[in-house]
């Protein structure tokens, strides 16, 4: 048991030496971190939406005394944005 099986950093090709270890990474629990702070981030612009056209999705507001409602806002869909923080970028949904 005296002969070294492990390789020196010289003894590799320079596309090796190069890659570094997290380069070709895939984290399960980022991923799923990601998918919960879009998520959040959705439903909290929606939240706002909601809260500015004072009704809910595909719903009317409540008739005044006078009968009239009074259009405030409306609703056009949605599109995908991308956000980009510390976290990196990432697709929402506004």
């Amino acid at each position: 048991m005296t002969s070294d099986i492990t390789k020196s950093a010289a003894a590799l090709p320079a596309d090796e030496a190069a890659e570094g270890l997290f380069d070709n990474w895939f984290d399960p629990i980022e991923s799923a971190l990601r998918d919960r702070v879009r998520g959040f981030i959705e439903d909290l612009i929606q939240d706002e939406l909601e809260g500015v056209l004072a009704r809910p999705r595909y719903g009317r507001r409540a008739q005044a005394a006078d009968g009239v409602t009074g259009t405030v806002g409306h609703r056009h869909g949605s599109r995908s944005r991308t956000l980009t923080g510390t976290f990196g970028k990432s697709e929402i949904t506004v």
